[in-house]
């Protein structure tokens, strides 16, 4: 989950009974009712780390199911309910490993 501080809640993939999600899903505080928004780039996965700065809300990571995922931040535009992704070396030195369960943090 993440939020962009002032009327929007996201909530972002899982992991349910079977399988992994790449769902998006926005709470409205004010109108108090959910949207569906746009899937994230596959794989569906677990254990996102996601966080919202700069107008956008940005993902790294997760679990596939089979192993981690990394080497690709991906950014969703609520603007225009589009993502997009940036590719990295995900090799402990270019780039952060491949991890689930962890966070990012907004300054």
């Amino acid at each position: 989950m993440a939020s962009e501080g002032e009327r929007t809640i996201y909530v972002h993939a899982g992991c349910p009974e079977k399988g992994r999600l790449s769902d998006l899903w926005a709470y409205q505080l004010s109108a108090r009712k959910w949207m569906k928004l746009a899937s994230a780039p596959d794989p569906p996965r677990g254990g996102p780390s996601i966080a919202f700065a700069d107008g956008k809300l940005w993902r790294m990571n997760g679990f596939g199911g089979k192993q981690e995922v990394g080497g690709s931040i991906d950014a969703y535009d609520a603007n225009s309910d589009i993502w997009s992704s940036r590719p990295f070396v995900a090799d402990g030195k270019s780039g952060p490993g491949a991890r689930s369960v962890c966070c990012v943090k907004n300054r």
